[in-house]
């Protein structure tokens, strides 16, 4: 089980933490070794030592651990220094990071190297902090647009979920600073993102995605400059939800859902209010 709390930062004050990854190394005969690194998951852990434990955080880590049942359930912890997908602790924006694909959702994931490489050191967004989760789309052209409507945000797993696909058939795009597109009676509105593909004509505008910021009854005017592109002349699909070609981005703060490591917790009482002890705590990656 999972307690959606977050354990008392003042714990990590003069504490160490460490990262670690989960790898094999083989000696052969000849000093050669084999290397293999078994998932490419960061572990981070943490161990709290203090001499000086007042009996206001007395109280919050002792209820936290009695409420977890020492090692059953699992918390909020807030890494020291890694809490945001932007730069481990700036602000969040849509395009942080490459969300990860898997069972027909998206996971907002931390990624430490470059995310087109399969043993990329990477971390599992799995307790996003609420309403802090920003989504975007790269097109097929890189270019990255924020999404504000069509998705849902699980802030118990970090997967990200898109509503089903809209989809129209275009049947005219105006040469503008901001193209406007005819689609026939539609429910978009302003805001929402489309994929343009399979136009004749003006070709240009396929593969991209732009954002709507202005509709009629049958129109709606995308954010896209048309205005150097060929002269449209037939055919053509929008579509809401993100393409095979298209990249899903997410950034967000986050924190880290740990466990104690031992189901004792040893205090040592020096006087009246002034406690000692040392407590360990783990990353989980089944929460």
């Amino acid at each position: 089980m999972f307690i959606d709390e977050r354990l008392t930062e003042k714990m990590s004050y003069g504490s160490g933490f460490s990262d670690s990854f989960e790898n094999t190394k083989t000696e052969v005969l000849g000093g050669r070794d084999f290397r293999r690194l078994i998932h490419p998951y960061v572990l981070f852990s943490q161990d709290m030592q203090t001499s000086d434990l007042d009996a206001t955080i007395q109280s919050d880590v002792v209820a936290m651990f009695r409420r977890a049942s020492g090692q059953f359930n699992s918390f909020r912890v807030k890494h020291p220094y890694d809490f945001s997908t932007n730069a481990l602790v700036g602000v969040p924006t849509f395009d942080d990071q490459v969300c990860e694909v898997g069972d027909g959702v998206y996971h907002l994931t931390q990624w430490y190297d470059d995310e087109t490489i399969t043993t990329a050191a990477r971390r599992r967004i799995l307790k996003p902090n609420a309403g802090t989760v920003l989504v975007g789309i790269r097109d097929d052209l890189d270019n990255a647009q924020a999404v504000v409507n069509h998705f849902t945000v699980d802030y118990t797993t970090g997967e990200i979920t898109f509503d089903a696909n809209d989809q129209y058939t275009v049947t005219g795009i105006t040469a503008a600073a901001s193209a406007v597109v005819t689609i026939g009676t539609h429910s978009l509105v302003a805001d929402d993102t489309v994929h343009f593909s399979a136009v004749v004509g003006m070709t240009e505008i396929n593969g991209l995605r732009g954002k709507i910021t202005a509709i009629t009854a049958t129109t709606i005017t995308v954010d896209i400059d048309s205005s150097a592109f060929s002269v449209y002349g037939s055919a053509g699909t929008i579509n809401t939800e993100p393409q095979s070609s298209e990249i899903v981005t997410g950034g967000c703060y986050f924190d880290i859902p740990c466990v104690f490591e031992n189901s004792t917790l040893d205090i040592d009482r020096s006087s009246f209010e002034i406690l000692s002890t040392s407590i360990g705590i783990i990353e989980t990656y089944n929460p």
